[in-house]
C-alpha cells in the first residue's frame, strides 16, 4: 500500500501538466526539484512495472526521462523503457509515450537502428488512435533520426509534417522546437536563407 501511494505521488510529476510546467516560466526552478527526486522516480517506475500498474509506470518513466535526457545516464532510461514496454495492457497513448522515451534513449546512446522500431510503433499507435500530438512527437523523432542517418529529404519531410500538426494544435513550445530543428536542418544543407 505504501509503495502504491509512493507511486501515485511520483506519477503526478509525469503528468502532461507537470511535464509542460518544466518548460514554462519558472520551469528552470522546478527542474532541480525533479532532479533531486530521480531515485524516487526510478523506484516508483520499477515498482509500478513489477505490479503491472501501467499508468503509474508510464508517468514515472516520463518524469524520470525529463531528468535523464538532460544529464544521463541514457542507459537507465532505456532499461526503464524496456521494463515499462514489457507490461501488458498499456493503452495506446501510454505505449506511445513509453515507445518515444525508449526511442530517444536509444538515439542518445547512438543506437539508431534500435531507435527506429520504437519510433515506428509510436507513429502507428498514434495514427491508429487519432492522437495528433503523439503522431507529431513521433514524426519529429523520426525526422531527427533520419537526419543522423544522412537522409536529408526524409528528415525534412517528417519535421515539416510534425510542425504542421503542432501548429494546428497550437502547441507553441513544440512549434518553437521544431522550427529550431528545421533551422538546423537548413544550416546542415547550406540553405542559410531559409
Amino acid at each position: 500500500e505504501a509503495e502504491e501511494r509512493h507511486g501515485r505521488f511520483f506519477a503526478g510529476l509525469g503528468s502532461d501538466d507537470a511535464i509542460e510546467a518544466l518548460h514554462t516560466r519558472g520551469g528552470a526552478g522546478r527542474l532541480p526539484a525533479l532532479v533531486v527526486e530521480l531515485d524516487n522516480l526510478v523506484a516508483a517506475c520499477r515498482r509500478a512495472a513489477a505490479r503491472s500498474d501501467g499508468a503509474t509506470a508510464v508517468a514515472t518513466l516520463r518524469a524520470a526521462w525529463e531528468v535523464l535526457e538532460r544529464q544521463g545516464p541514457f542507459a537507465l532510461g532505456a532499461a526503464l523503457g524496456d521494463q515499462v514496454l514489457g507490461l501488458h495492457g498499456l493503452d495506446p497513448s501510454q505505449r506511445t509515450a513509453a515507445c518515444l522515451v525508449r526511442a530517444v534513449a536509444a538515439r542518445r546512446l547512438g543506437r539508431s537502428a534500435e531507435a527506429e522500431p520504437w519510433i515506428e510503433e509510436a507513429l502507428t499507435l498514434s495514427r491508429d488512435g487519432g492522437d495528433a500530438s503523439g503522431e507529431a512527437l513521433a514524426l519529429a523523432q523520426l525526422g531527427l533520426l533520419r537526419q543522423t542517418q544522412g537522409r536529408a529529404d526524409e528528415s525534412r519531410a517528417h519535421l515539416e509534417a510534425a510542425l504542421a500538426l503542432q501548429r494546428a494544435a497550437g502547441h507553441r513550445r513544440l512549434v518553437a522546437g521544431l522550427c529550431g530543428n528545421l533551422a538546423n536542418h537548413c544550416v546542415f544543407q547550406g540553405r542559410l536563407d531559409e
